[in-house]
């Protein structure tokens, strides 16, 4: 890759980062929240949610205070790592088979849905992607549990990518008695139903398992347009 010239280090001032202008969010509730102080543009410049909060006739104009009361504290320190140093701390090291580690992705891609964050939403698929190809303790690769993709399903709205990528996973990597098996019934009937019209659209199960995955690297489909938030 070629080096940037001197001329490719220089951008639009409309660029430049505030440091005086700090932001309070607080999330979560009573024993499990937690209190941030947070430069305004680290978040407005990715997130139209703090853009709108921080600059419409609101009470947190004012007080510069956002409250997040319904988000989960762990998803919005990842959600900030990530911001600052781009990668995802979520891989404990007893985690053999990943769950840990997908269901964190999971939660932090339904943060970045709320916060309307794209490009961090991006970022998570191609992780996703790639925590549920990895191959595991056990020689195999693992498809999300019933519990995580039922937080998916609360947390994003119908045809949304993620859901998309999910249910082509399932519909080329399911076990030939899913439909049968007693552990079905777990996922949502929303996920069921939008399963069955993936597998409907290719009758022959070879041929479904002969297409290509959207394994990392080959997320493009998936992924929604980036654009600056202004």
């Amino acid at each position: 890759m070629a080096r940037p010239s001197g001329s490719d280090w220089i951008v639009s001032e409309a660029k430049r980062m505030k440091f005086d202008d700090l932001v309070h969010v607080e999330v979560g509730t009573g024993e499990n929240s937690k209190a941030y102080a947070i430069y305004s543009s680290t978040l407005t410049t990715r997130s139209l949610f703090f853009r709108k909060a921080l600059s419409g006739p609101w009470k947190e104009i004012e007080e510069r205070v956002v409250h997040l009361p319904e988000d989960d504290v762990r998803a919005f320190d990842l959600y900030l790592h990530y911001i600052y140093n781009k990668e995802f701390t979520c891989s404990p090291s007893d985690d053999q088979y990943g769950e840990e580690e997908r269901g964190t992705l999971v939660r932090l891609y339904v943060l970045c849905e709320k916060l309307q964050d794209p490009k961090s939403k991006n970022c998570i698929i191609k992780a996703l992607s790639g925590s549920i190809y990895k191959i595991r303790s056990n020689g195999n690769w693992n498809i999300l549990e019933s519990a995580v993709v039922e937080i998916l399903y609360k947390g994003t709205f119908k045809g949304s990518p993620v859901r998309r990528m999910l249910f082509d996973i399932f519909a080329q990597g399911v076990p030939s008695n899913f439909a049968t098996a007693d552990w079905t019934n777990k996922y949502p009937e929303e996920f069921l139903q939008d399963l069955a019209v993936s597998l409907m659209t290719t009758f022959d199960l070879d041929v479904r398992r002969a297409a290509p995955l959207p394994r990392e690297g080959k997320v493009v489909a998936y992924l929604e347009k980036e654009e600056q938030v202004e």
